[in-house]
């Protein structure tokens, strides 16, 4: 007798294989390593973040160094607390407004904090004075685990190595100047805000001034009028632009700077799903990348602790991964709709 099997049970037996296989994903997570210095993650392409930095932290075995804005989930907590028992050298240092429950209950970790109105907002982490990882999420249990981010993991004793030239200057109130590194091939660029945030921006707009074909970006917060007038001007000479922006900040925070593009005829694409879009990233014609812990403010880049990393050639496996990426954003947003009269009238 021939065997017959529902529409319900190929489902579930479907999604019961794809389960399996994210799970294999994750239990295989690569880290940088000299053989594969430079690494995209993202939770839109498979990876699950939250088990990635478990990941991280269970291998690290000498230090470990964290500028995090919020540090409270309790998973990534215990694993930090365990590593300095274990006589792991330990550095944490957030936001004076956040994670206050957890800097009480784990009083005996060595704890900094960022005093003042302006936040403490970079997402750093860097382990075995060799790898470090950068990127859009804190340490949160949403963040890691709910909304959408991005990590760029790097092996590099250098890069690790101004990581914690910065931290030292962070507590010394000192500048970091910018820098660039070359790891396999690829130049990095580093900008430290508030401090560089002249040669940030000039990054920023000569980027979008020498762009050809397209410019990819996904935001979580954009209220920087300067950024968004050279993005209409690239718009305006041909340059396809598909801008996304997350849901909550479009009706809050961006949302004037929505309804100027809007009125510019500028396409916006709003994100529909519940999850915060948390990025700050740039793909300009494919080839260039720039991301970081930064939103497109005023006050991140003129007040708040972040940075921003420029990647000035990238490689086709890269590229491919973030179309992967902005495709993923794509089919969970929806374009806001146009406007009457003219913006960024004087």
């Amino acid at each position: 007798m021939p065997m017959r099997f529902s529409f319900r049970t190929i489902t579930f037996t479907s999604a019961l294989f794809l389960t399996a296989l994210l799970l294999w994903q994750n239990l295989n997570i690569p880290l940088p390593s000299p053989t594969l210095p430079i690494i995209f993650y993202s939770n839109q392409s498979g990876t699950s973040l939250k088990y990635l930095y478990k990941t991280i932290l269970r291998k690290t075995k000498n230090n470990l160094l964290a500028h995090v804005y919020d540090l409270s989930d309790s998973e990534i907590l215990n694993l930090i607390n365990k590593k300095h028992k274990n006589s792991c050298q330990v550095e944490l240092y957030v936001d004076g407004h956040t994670t206050k429950r957890e800097r009480k209950k784990f009083s005996h970790l060595p704890w900094n904090e960022k005093k003042g109105r302006s936040l403490m907002h970079e997402k750093i982490l860097t382990t075995d004075s060799s790898c470090t990882y950068l990127g859009s999420t804190n340490f949160s249990t949403d963040s890691l685990s709910r909304h959408d981010n991005f990590v760029l993991g790097i092996f590099s004793t250098e890069i690790a190595s101004y990581i914690k030239q910065h931290h030292d200057n962070r507590k010394a109130r000192a500048p970091t100047p910018p820098k660039t590194f070359t790891i396999d091939s690829q130049t990095l660029t580093f900008y430290f805000l508030p401090e560089n945030k002249k040669q940030a921006l000039e990054t920023f707009l000569r980027l979008i001034k020498q762009a050809k074909k397209r410019i990819d970006l996904a935001i979580f917060t954009f209220t920087h009028q300067t950024i968004a007038k050279e993005l209409v001007n690239a718009h305006n000479r041909g340059v396809k632009i598909y801008l996304y922006l997350d849901y909550k900040s479009s009706k809050g925070a961006s949302k004037k700077i929505v309804n100027e593009l809007s009125q510019k005829k500028f396409p916006v694409y709003i994100s529909s799903s519940s999850k915060l879009l948390h990025y700050k990233m740039m793909l300009i014609d494919d080839q260039q990348f720039i991301f970081g812990s930064s939103n497109w403010t005023n006050n991140a880049f003129n007040k708040n602790h972040d940075y921003l990393v420029w990647i000035s050639t990238l490689k086709p496996s890269q590229t491919k991964q973030l179309s992967k990426i902005f495709k993923a954003i794509d089919k969970q947003s929806e374009q806001h709709p146009f406007l009457t009269a003219n913006a960024f009238s004087n």
